[in-house]
């Protein structure tokens, strides 16, 4: 693969098409701030140790903030772009399966800040939220000493509003979220349940129907390759109400109203694949049957959406493997909808 050894993808077996599913890597850049913009020049208040937050070095106007969760009783990292000119709407953009605990990988490997750094929308991108699906869990997991409860759907949707609104100007309503893999899920969820606040969801190459009996196992086998995660502390046992609340595509009516984006590719190898070795041929390999159950998957909530009559902008790409460098270039397609939902 030409793009650096971006991913940590799960080892070979049978099931790792399906059981890897959202599993993400992430890549780095580190550049220094910009000059520009009199809406992005002022560092804003946080609850880091200086009560500022500071300038990240991804460039762009982005500001890394500490924002302090009651729910999980921690300060929460959150990389943050200011609207160009003051504009009032917010773009949150969620991690894969394998989030880090230092930046966003939409931050990097998504090229967010780059795409948007001359629109009047806000980038929201909170950090962390590994194998979480960005929701609100029974317990903290019960297979890895995890110290505390993930509480991701209460800080998204109850406490960062206040802060955002607060420091950054961004508004209780009309504002958008996106997320990849394991987050693309999450994003259709929280809009779907929280529309006074987000009235746009995007998918980028997601699993939709998560309460399917075969992916409930799938996505477990996952979680314990990213963190040694046990999912029933997150929705209870496979037969919990709470795995059903949590899927799209059983709750596809529950998005009507919404401005939706969904993206995937074929799985077949793209431009950014050359492998050159065992390791490299592999990740395509892996990369390759991850897509295509998203495509899969992306094929069955159209077809669902469709039937509902729930208008959506769907991108079938042709060429392309689950990674970040195809994810950045439907961003950018997204990007239209996106401004003229909340720009």
């Amino acid at each position: 693969m030409s793009a650096p050894k971006q991913h940590k993808w799960i080892r070979a077996g049978v099931t790792l098409s399906l059981a890897a599913a959202l599993v993400a890597g992430l890549g780095f850049t580190s550049l220094a701030p910009n000059a520009h913009a009199d809406n992005r020049s002022q560092l804003r208040r946080d609850n880091s140790k200086t009560r500022q937050c500071k300038w990240d070095p991804v460039k762009h106007w982005v500001q890394l903030c500490y924002v302090w969760s009651d729910a999980m009783k921690r300060k929460i990292r959150v990389q943050i772009q200011p609207s160009k000119y003051g504009g009032r709407n917010a773009l949150f953009l969620l991690d894969g399966m394998r989030a880090r605990n230092d930046w966003n990988g939409w931050s990097r490997d998504g090229q967010a800040p780059r795409t948007f750094v001359n629109s009047n929308i806000t980038l929201v991108m909170p950090v962390g939220g590994e194998t979480s699906f960005y929701t609100d869990w029974i317990r903290p997991s019960s297979t890895n000493n995890q110290k505390y409860t993930y509480k991701w759907e209460t800080f998204l949707t109850k406490e960062l509003p206040g802060y955002l609104y607060r420091r950054f100007g961004v508004s209780y309503g009309n504002n958008s979220i996106g997320g990849l893999s394991m987050s693309a899920s999450a994003a259709y969820v929280l809009a779907m349940y929280n529309k006074n606040y987000f009235r746009q969801a995007l998918s980028f190459s997601g699993y939709m129907n998560v309460s399917d009996p075969y992916m409930q196992r799938a996505l477990q086998f996952a979680a314990n390759d990213a963190g040694n995660y046990n999912l029933a502390d997150m929705w209870g046992p496979y037969s919990d109400r709470r795995w059903v609340r949590n899927d799209p595509y059983v709750n596809a009516k529950k998005l009507r109203g919404l401005s939706l984006f969904m993206s995937s590719s074929t799985g077949l190898p793209g431009q950014h694949e050359d492998p050159r070795t065992q390791e490299e041929l592999m990740n395509t390999f892996v990369g390759f049957g991850l897509e295509a159950v998203a495509r899969h998957q992306h094929i069955l909530m159209k077809d669902r959406l469709d039937q509902l009559g729930i208008p959506a902008r769907h991108v079938f790409v042709s060429n392309g493997i689950h990674n970040w460098p195809y994810w950045a270039a439907q961003l950018r397609m997204a990007y239209p909808l996106v401004k003229k939902r909340i720009g």
